[in-house]
C-alpha cells in the first residue's frame, strides 16, 4: 500500500512516530480514507450528508496511521472533525472510525481530540 501524503517533490514531510504532522492539503487518497466511514459518520451524526468533501488532514503514525480529517458537510462552512485508524494490514474493512467532532466550521483549526 502507498504512503498517503505529500511526498518530497512536494517538499512535505511525513509526521514521525508518535506525533501528528502538519495539516496538509485534501488528497484523493484521503477522500477515499473518508468515504469509506462515511456511512458511520452520517449513523452517529444523524445526518444525511449529500455534501462530504475532505479539505484538510493531519496523520500520526503508530501501529498503522491515525488521521484527523476535516470534511465540508454544509452549503456554506459546516464541517465534522473525523479521527481514522488505518491498520498495518492493506484490507479496507480495517479502517475504522476512532471519533468525530460534529459542529466545527471550516475556519475551525484541525487538533488532535480524544475519540
Amino acid at each position: 500500500m502507498a504512503r498517503i501524503g505529500p511526498d518530497s517533490a512536494d517538499g512535505g514531510q511525513f509526521p514521525i512516530v508518535g506525533g501528528f504532522g502538519a495539516p496538509m492539503e485534501a488528497t484523493s487518497e484521503i477522500q477515499e480514507l473518508a468515504d469509506q466511514v462515511k456511512n458511520r459518520v452520517q449513523v452517529v451524526t444523524g445526518k444525511n450528508m449529500e455534501h462530504y468533501q475532505v479539505m484538510q488532514f493531519r496523520s500520526q503514525i503508530v501501529s498503522g496511521t491515525i488521521y484527523l480529517i476535516k470534511v465540508l458537510i454544509g452549503p456554506k462552512d459546516e464541517c465534522v472533525h473525523i479521527k481514522v485508524f488505518v491498520s498495518l494490514s492493506t484490507k479496507k474493512e480495517e479502517t475504522q472510525l476512532l471519533g468525530m467532532e460534529p459542529g466545527k466550521k471550516l475556519s475551525d483549526p484541525l487538533i488532535p481530540f480524544q475519540g
